[in-house]
């Protein structure tokens, strides 16, 4: 690396006064507990826009640094629904193309009913 080159993370920690180093940590430490948690990878940026500070052109511009810290935190797996599609091609819980057996009652609807009466 060359010598007269600052290191970047010099640059970070003045970066609104340390706040966005501060940001990072909290940014990681959570995607690290997501990842660990439920095993799915996490991302964490920062990004760091350079503009001139004016429009005007003078010998040695100012220059404004902005700087964003951001993640994407995995989520939990949701479960699905099962449904069938009807003969409109309407959703439906019911497998329509499917006969009723007789004489067989799905657990728990005697007690489902008794409590409603």
């Amino acid at each position: 690396m060359n010598n007269a080159i600052r290191p970047g993370i010099d640059t970070l920690r003045e970066l609104r006064d340390g706040q966005v180093l501060d940001e990072f940590s909290m940014h990681l430490h959570d995607a690290v507990s997501a990842v660990q948690a439920l095993g799915k990878p996490a991302e964490v940026s920062i990004t760091i826009k350079v503009k001139p500070f004016s429009k005007t052109r003078v010998m040695n511009p100012a220059l404004a640094f902005e700087a964003e810290v951001t993640s994407k935190l995995p989520k939990p797996d949701r479960e699905g629904d099962i449904f069938f599609v009807d003969d409109n091609g309407n959703p439906t819980r019911n497998q329509t193309r499917q006969s009723d057996l007789t004489g067989l009652k799905i657990a728990g609807d005697d007690d489902i009913q008794a409590r409603s009466a």
